[in-house]
């Protein structure tokens, strides 16, 4: 979380975030989300790759969700995947 404090401070246009919720407790994962939503409302551009099967509730931050499955993407709304890239750019 530091490191994305660091990066916000240079006023980016896109931000890329890896696995940006390992390792933190589910309470901090939906904070940090929310504030990253505000930003991304605000008109930084984002793209978060996580494996959200774990943590569903990203989409609904997301403008547009790209999915992938062994190295492919798969159709828009197929479920069941290993990851998910989120792209959030405004």
């Amino acid at each position: 979380m530091v490191a994305i404090g660091r990066a916000l401070m240079a006023r980016p246009r896109l931000v890329l975030v890896d696995e940006l919720s390992l390792g933190l407790a589910p309470i901090l994962v939906q904070g940090l989300f929310a504030s990253l939503d505000e930003l991304r409302r605000d008109g930084l551009g984002l793209i978060v790759v996580d494996q959200l099967h774990a943590h569903g509730s990203l989409a609904r931050y997301s403008d547009r969700q790209l999915m992938l499955e062994k190295g492919r993407f798969l159709p828009e709304g197929v479920g069941n995947v290993d990851a998910h890239v989120l792209a959030g750019a405004s």
